[in-house]
């Protein structure tokens, strides 16, 4: 059986915008492709709500994608695959983050993350683009705490991760050719719909991956 850690911020970890919550496991992307690749492979969800690539947030601790990767991957010794999607909070206004610096943070990570003592053969890691944040999400429920300027720079991310994957030799998904909206009410989160359209998409890739 092959472990694939799922490593994201709310759209991995399933963030209901209807009631604050959690979508069911049958519902969130990681939860159908479980089911999708059936008992060869083993998915382990890591998401959290906030966390960034390589940006501490002032306020809350343990949002660092960076600082908790290693004990993640070590606590499902032998990774197989890591899915790694972040990048949406990157953007955030008060971490005053260019697009420059998110690149260069993704392209720390994944090296930090070839470093790790943790697989069961080689470093093997598929680097996903989140879906764009919508132009009008500053008018919508997290647009305050997002801040300006969010949705420009979350448009340009996937040219620049997929610059970084291929230099570092890492796998590439763009959520954007998958996903087709996200939740109405904030711009930012998937909806049902989306998420089982992301899960249709990675089952196609690991399974591209793994032949």
């Amino acid at each position: 059986m092959k472990n694939i850690v799922c490593f994201g911020d709310s759209n991995t970890f399933g963030f209901k915008l209807s009631n604050f919550k959690r979508y069911q496991a049958s519902e969130r992307w990681t939860g159908i492709l479980k089911e999708r690749l059936k008992l060869e492979y083993c998915i382990k969800e890591e998401g959290l709500n906030g966390r960034t690539i390589a940006i501490e947030d002032p306020f809350q601790d343990g949002l660092c994608g960076i600082q908790d990767i290693e004990a993640c991957l070590m606590k499902h010794k032998p990774v197989s695959l890591l899915i790694v999607m972040l990048g949406t909070n990157d953007t955030k206004e008060l971490y005053q983050a260019s697009v420059s610096r998110i690149k260069d943070n993704l392209r720390e990570f994944l090296l930090n993350v070839k470093q790790i003592d943790c697989w069961d053969k080689e470093a093997n890691i598929l680097v996903v683009a989140p879906k764009a944040i919508d132009q009008e999400y500053q008018t919508k429920c997290f647009g305050e705490s997002m801040g300006r300027g969010c949705d420009i720079k979350s448009a340009q991310l996937p040219k620049e991760f997929k610059e970084v994957a291929k230099e570092l030799g890492c796998h590439y998904l763009d959520a954007n050719d998958y996903v087709s909206q996200l939740e109405e009410l904030d711009g930012i989160h998937l909806t049902v719909e989306g998420h089982q359209q992301l899960a249709k998409a990675m089952e196609e890739k690991v399974r591209e991956i793994f032949k």
